[in-house]
């Protein structure tokens, strides 16, 4: 079941980066790694750079995708953007996003989140 929940994340990601895109987003990276985390999507819109967190949900019978997101992770996921954006030197304002991709009979539908707090 593990294998099936890591393809499932990794296409709802090419779904949430496909969207994000028709919606004028300007893709920059994917799955970028550090030691404080992962960030799913990166996408520079208008003068942002934007954060993505995707969850991707084929039932909401363990949860809303939104829910997903703990404290923790959203702790993890602050420092991540921070060493991003000093790493790569960004002078634009960060924002962070979340996607939820919710899959119906392999039609996806989308639920975007923008400017989500981090704290």
């Amino acid at each position: 079941m593990k294998g099936y929940n890591k393809k499932l994340g990794q296409w709802g990601e090419q779904l949430a980066a496909r969207f994000l895109i028709k919606k004028g987003f300007e893709l920059v990276e994917t799955n970028y790694y550090c030691r404080e985390g992962e960030i799913d999507l990166i996408f520079k819109f208008q003068d942002q750079i934007v954060f993505v967190e995707v969850k991707t949900r084929r039932s909401i019978k363990f949860g809303f995708g939104e829910d997903a997101v703990s404290f923790s992770k959203r702790l993890k996921l602050k420092q991540a953007i921070e060493k991003y954006m000093m790493d790569k030197e960004i002078n634009l304002c960060p924002r962070f996003d979340l996607v939820v991709v919710e899959i119906d009979k392999l039609t996806p539908k989308f639920i975007h989140f923008e400017a989500v707090s981090l704290e």
